[in-house]
């Protein structure tokens, strides 16, 4: 056979062709990393979404259950006609609280007090204990209230944009990056509620609802918002800037009935 068949069968590929095999195969690993990538920024931002419900659920549920207690009083009390007494500069949060005979509620707008968060809400509500055999009042702490014990328990957020419960027991931190609180309330009149805020109440004994919205954020790092956006928390603009901090907000409101202050 000619040695010259036989050198021509045994030919490799040539420089141009290995060029263009490479190129290809680069083509085809950068095609499946992109895939890889989206795929996780997608799962990281159904997954952050998600467990941004549930800790917003969770924070509406927790403040909806202690503001229900606001005027709790027992069977007795509600007879002989007991009222929660009135208490001037009932300091509670590092601020002064001034309450009226039988006055359960109250609410300060868009507050300015050292280290709550600026232009938040806060609100106050009083209420009795329990015994136990009639049920369970709650305090900050998780612990009950004896019967005939009177309790003040005040809502706010931190400068550090946490949500706190704090009353006898001390400063209970709830939940963390909430960003903003406001709250509106309404006396109950011919079943028509006219939410006001806190600084257009005039007479807190005639508030029997309230509406509560908060600003809710969770981290997402690989996903980061590209634009700066605005957030309406009952009224109140919320902006946040585009800075790379890669989180997602959502704002969720709640009506909550303040079952022992009817506001007839």
């Amino acid at each position: 056979m000619d040695p010259r068949m036989i050198l021509r069968r045994q030919r490799g590929l040539t420089l141009i062709e290995l060029m263009i095999a490479l190129m290809l195969s680069l083509m085809i690993m950068g095609l499946v990393f992109t895939s890889v990538l989206a795929d996780g920024a997608t799962y990281e931002a159904s997954r952050s979404s998600n467990q941004l419900i549930h800790k917003s659920r969770m924070s509406l549920h927790s403040m909806r259950l202690y503001l229900q207690q606001a005027g709790y009083r027992e069977f007795d009390q509600i007879v002989t006609d007991q009222q929660v007494p009135n208490h001037q500069n009932n300091s509670v949060a590092g601020i002064n609280f001034d309450w009226d005979d039988g006055q359960i509620i109250q609410a300060i707008d868009n507050t300015a007090a050292a280290g709550i968060l600026a232009g938040s809400d806060v609100i106050a509500i009083r209420f009795f204990g329990s015994d136990p055999a009639n049920g369970e009042v709650y305090r900050c702490d998780g612990s009950t209230l004896a019967a005939g014990v009177i309790d003040t328990m005040v809502f706010y957020l931190s400068a550090a944009e946490e949500l706190f419960c704090e009353d006898g027991t001390g400063a209970h931190r709830f939940e963390q990056g909430i960003e903003q609180m406001q709250l509106d309330f309404a006396p109950n009149r011919d079943g028509i509620y006219r939410y006001q805020t806190a600084n257009d109440v005039a007479d807190w004994s005639q508030i029997g609802h309230l509406r509560l919205a908060l600003l809710v954020s969770r981290e997402m790092s690989r996903a980061p918002i590209a634009a700066n956006q605005t957030y309406d928390v009952l009224g109140t603009a919320v902006t946040k800037d585009s800075d790379g901090e890669g989180k997602v907000r959502q704002v969720v409101r709640d009506n909550i009935n303040l079952l022992n202050n009817r506001g007839v």
